[in-house]
């Protein structure tokens, strides 16, 4: 018989090998639990990015496919909110319990008080010919010689006529334009006496000024590169090379030219109080680069009266935007480019941001999301703060009397908005696309705001981003420019031509009238020339 002891001993070290064994399990177990934890963590990471990329993808899909406008039919926003109401009530929830401010939704107005009445259908665009335009008459048509006699055998007289006319167009007509100057001689000592030659812009050379200015506006508003212009001169018989005519543009934007109204035109701009600011890409040609090329940047500043000032800068650092705005105090307004934050820290420069930006965003989400309410919250918000931009523009509000209408309008609005923006933020995730436009307006509050503190600050800062269309249009013909100086030329002609529309002024005129004065003109006066001082002389002149 087995000894007692020897069988407890046996099942004691039988229980200690398991009880390793349950230890070493357990440990393995743990191991795997924190692996699977691990792998889980990885999969929702992997599935947010997968997310995250299909919404990139679609953003990218829709700029590169789908149609710029970033309307909304009203209507369309009134139908899913209306949805909404209705599903809340089938499940019993409080309209107050839904997850958006119902209120803002709820104070619907009409139609017509939100938005200008639109036009039914697109209609055509009515011909409209100036009431001052040249009659050029031909010869007059008479009756062939034998319907002149009557059948009763009377001569028939003339009793009147009947006018017909056919809007014609002549080519543009080449010609030589002579400058006379009569010699006087002193029949005694042979003394000769003449009038010195006229300045002309460019010294010994051919073109006359109003060439020049049909090449520079053909390059830089009609966006015609030189090589195209060279062929169509030449359907008249006149062969200018693409090398000549670059020599014109290079030597009349020079600083003593064009190049110094164009500063002039940016030093006023940039010493106001109230300005915009936005930049775009520009690809330079350079042979001392080490690609051949790099990609520089074209800003334009919006003054407050009217004016725009183009600059070109090799880079996008702050350095150059700072070096502009040297003298510059007040409010400048921009979208949320990193680089600006320097010149808001001292508080001289104070920031405005653009509300159409942070619209975009949201209209992003809705477009990613479109059962989504809290996309349609903002998107009715910015469609009644653009609505009380429109009203002030239409009625031609001044500073002061704008102010007053936002604040009426949408003041307490944009108060409650941003209140729930910041509820909002937390019961979101990052990935959520709602996230990234609610996290850019509370990022950027104060300057999407400042609007309500300035009359003269814009809701949004469209209007220099309109006036980069030009570059970008003509970026789309000229592809390149073939040189940093090139590119200093562009902004130049760019600055004098923008302004011009901007002011409506008669953009050739006024360049033919300047470049026959410019290189006579005293530079200390030189602001005389800018096209706001240019419309301000001719509107004294004529009074």
């Amino acid at each position: 018989m087995q000894d007692p002891a020897d069988e407890i001993a046996r099942l004691k070290a039988l229980l200690a090998e398991k009880d390793v064994a349950l230890a070493k399990a357990e440990e393995k177990a743990d191991a795997f639990a924190e692996k699977a934890e691990a792998l889980t963590e990885k999969a929702e990471a992997l599935t947010e990015k997968i997310k995250a990329l299909e919404n990139e993808l679609f953003l990218l899909k829709k700029q590169l496919f789908g149609k710029s406008s970033e309307k909304i039919d009203p209507r369309q926003l009134k139908l899913e909110y209306e949805q909404a109401v209705e599903e809340a009530a089938e499940a019993d929830v409080p309209l107050e319990d839904l997850p958006f401010p119902a209120e803002l939704l709820q104070e619907w107005e009409t139609e017509d008080a939100l938005d200008p009445p639109k036009r039914k259908g697109r209609g055509k665009r009515k011909t409209q010919i100036p009431e001052d335009l040249e009659v050029v008459r031909d010869p007059e048509i008479h009756p062939a010689a034998g319907e002149l006699r009557c059948d009763c055998g009377c001569e028939k007289v003339r009793m009147g006529e009947e006018v017909s006319r056919r809007l014609a167009l002549q080519p543009q007509r080449f010609y030589w334009r002579e400058q006379v100057r009569v010699k006087y001689v002193c029949p005694g000592c042979h003394e000769v006496t003449r009038p010195p030659l006229p300045p002309a812009p460019i010294e010994k050379s051919l073109a006359d000024p109003s060439l020049l200015v049909d090449v520079f506006l053909g390059k830089y508003l009609d966006h015609a590169p030189l090589n195209r212009q060279t062929q169509i001169y030449s359907r008249d018989g006149v062969q200018l090379s693409k090398q000549t005519l670059w020599s014109w543009i290079e030597a009349i934007t020079d600083a003593p030219l064009l190049g110094a109204i164009a500063e002039a035109v940016g030093e006023d701009v940039c010493s106001r109080s109230v300005a915009q600011t936005d930049e775009t890409g520009v690809l330079v040609l350079d042979r001392e680069h080490p690609e051949g090329r790099f990609k520089g940047r074209m800003w334009v500043f919006c003054g407050e009266t009217g004016e725009l000032f183009y600059e070109y800068t090799p880079t996008k650092e702050t350095r150059w935007p700072k070096a502009r705005l040297a003298a510059f105090k007040g409010t400048l307004q921009a979208d949320a480019y990193g680089g600006f934050d320097e010149l808001f820290r001292d508080g001289t420069i104070l920031e405005a941001g653009c509300n159409a930006h942070a619209r975009r965003k949201f209209k992003d989400a809705h477009d990613l999301e479109g059962k989504r309410e809290e996309p349609k919250v903002a998107l009715v918000y910015y469609r009644r703060l653009f609505a009380c931009e429109r009203e002030a523009k239409r009625r031609g509000l001044d500073a002061d009397a704008r102010l007053a209408l936002r604040k009426e309008k949408v003041g307490d609005l944009t108060k409650r908005f941003y209140a729930w923006l910041k509820q909002l933020k937390s019961k979101l995730l990052k990935s959520d696309p709602v996230y990234a436009a609610v996290r850019y307006a509370l990022n950027h509050q104060k300057a999407l705001t400042r609007f309500l503190e300035d009359g003269r600050v814009e809701a949004d800062n469209n209007r220099a981003e309109r006036a980069l269309r030009q570059v970008a249009v003509g970026r789309k013909n000229w592809l390149f420019a073939g040189s940093p100086r090139g590119a200093q030329a562009a902004a130049t002609a760019y600055t004098l031509i923008m302004s011009c529309k901007e002011l409506d002024v008669p953009v050739r005129d006024y360049l033919v009238d300047v470049l026959d004065r410019v290189s006579t003109h005293p530079a200390a006066r030189v602001r005389e020339l800018t096209p706001r001082a240019w419309k301000a002389a001719r509107e004294a002149a004529a009074e």
